[in-house]
């Protein structure tokens, strides 16, 4: 599944790699051995690979379509034929939410925000997750209504709470003083600041 090596194992300091002709096994005392291959390798051996150690440490699991690391992971959407990187906070937040099943498969890497007091968010195929004020998880019908007034760069700005229940309604607030709310279906929007 590998192939053959292309190099000698290469001691980090806090820990090894060595690379194959189709993948590569990293290792340190903290996470055991682990072997990297498919998709997730190419996405990972194409951010160089001091920046991949750099930016999401070492392998925590196995594989080719999913694989987590100390930092964050690289999932494989096959319905876009891409693998993107979840990494740091928002990450952290894709885990403890479900991953993938609570949020579909992502479908960017972290970018940017653009306005509205988000300053980095990954978007997945059922949400989106951002950095402003705070880490914040937009999904739903909620997510629905946002991304169609233009996300974090439309009338409502990021979101500055996750959802809540109020009563019968689940709830969001916004970086415009806008609130939307969930309820028989529908989601309104009320300026409750500002």
């Amino acid at each position: 599944m590998l192939g053959n090596p292309v190099g000698a194992m290469v001691n980090r300091g806090d820990g090894y790699y060595q690379l194959f002709a189709n993948g590569a096994i990293t290792y340190s005392g903290g996470t055991g051995a682990h072997e990297i291959h498919g998709s997730v390798f190419s996405r990972w051996k194409g951010l160089r690979v001091d920046a991949a150690f750099n930016r999401l440490g070492y392998a925590t699991g196995d594989g080719n379509t999913d694989v987590t690391f100390g930092r964050g992971e690289i999932v494989w959407n096959a319905g876009r034929a891409r693998a993107y990187i979840v990494e740091g906070g928002i990450w952290q937040a894709y885990r403890k939410i479900g991953g993938s099943t609570a949020m579909g498969l992502p479908k960017s890497d972290m970018v940017a925000g653009r306005g509205g007091g988000v300053m980095k968010m990954n978007w997945f195929e059922s949400g989106a997750i951002t950095w402003g004020s705070g880490i914040h998880v937009v999904r739903g019908a909620i997510y629905t209504a946002w991304t169609r007034s233009g996300s974090e760069a439309g009338v409502y700005g990021g979101p500055i709470t996750d959802t809540y229940r109020s009563g019968t309604a689940i709830k969001q607030n916004f970086y415009h003083g806008y609130t939307l709310s969930y309820a028989g279906g529908t989601v309104s929007a009320a300026r409750t600041t500002g």
